[in-house]
């Protein structure tokens, strides 16, 4: 017991540091924009959902490199704990990252399809924005890698050392789902979802002990769901190819926080979390 009560508080402590570190660069990049393009910021702030360059430009560019910055200082320069561990090894990139796009873009597109043969929603128009669409992409991929790098290249390996691999993916796929609790439309059913995809992401981190096929899953499912198929994306609203109505129940289709929030998507992702595991040499 002792043992494991030490390890919890080193563990708290790197997470700490790490945090006091992240949130100082943070207030020093915002502070950066802030002095050069203070006006363009306070001016796009409302519109910026529909203007995904400026998302990309203004918040997740920032973010990625705030996120990379702080992994290197903390995992690299203060603890000299093993790079590769991360998962940011480029061996098999290409098919763990072609894997884990067709898994998120078809848990979605199958959960659409349901949802549509059933008559729970109804596509009611399409428009097509080719700026927005590839804008949109460009957006997504910069935002799920930023929360991949923190969640499970930095979070899940940092538990996992001291507390084991399970603690890692629960508590990592946790914290995951807390960031979403304030979103607009959250649901009971939307915190499980977005807790089950944390696991399913943490699980294919740990199968290839890379980050490739957990960020692909993670860019295709909100790219898909949200630019293309027209759902919210956890509760938040972009432009979109369809635009649907959704006249089903809640229960099924989401409602307010999009095709997150729905029990379809809780089935579709407890199938691949049991696929997945079955799959894993590591477990």
């Amino acid at each position: 017991m002792r043992f494991y009560l030490k390890q919890i508080l080193y563990l708290m402590m790197e997470l700490l540091l790490f945090a006091i570190i992240a949130i100082s660069l943070s207030a020093f990049t915002f502070f950066i924009f802030e002095s050069y393009w203070g006006e363009e910021m306070i001016q796009f702030s409302d519109q910026m959902i529909e203007q995904p360059l400026d998302l990309l430009a203004f918040i997740y560019l920032p973010s990625v490199f705030v996120t990379l910055l702080a992994i290197w200082l903390v995992h690299g320069v203060i603890l000299k704990r093993e790079e590769s561990v991360l998962g940011l090894n480029k061996k098999g990139l290409f098919t763990q990252f072609s894997f884990g796009w067709l898994m998120g873009m078809s848990l979605v597109i199958f959960g659409f399809l349901l949802l549509l043969i059933t008559d729970q929603i109804d596509i009611i128009n399409y428009e097509v924005k080719w700026a927005l669409i590839g804008g949109f992409l460009l957006m997504f991929v910069i935002q799920s890698f930023t929360e991949e790098l923190l969640f499970r290249s930095y979070l899940l390996p940092t538990i996992e050392y001291r507390l084991g691999t399970w603690a890692a993916l629960l508590l990592s796929s946790f914290a995951f789902m807390l960031i979403h609790v304030g979103n607009a439309g959250v649901s009971l059913i939307g915190c499980l979802n977005i807790f089950l995809a944390g696991i399913l992401m943490g699980l294919l981190f740990i199968k290839f002990r890379n980050v490739w096929a957990p960020t692909a899953l993670h860019i295709s499912w909100n790219y898909v769901q949200s630019t293309i198929l027209g759902f919210e994306v956890s509760g938040i609203k972009t432009y979109s190819w369809l635009q649907i109505d959704e006249k089903g129940t809640d229960l099924l289709t989401g409602g307010d926080f999009g095709y997150e929030g729905s029990i379809i998507s809780v089935l579709f992702l407890s199938l691949s979390i049991l696929y997945i595991w079955k799959r894993s040499p590591n477990f």
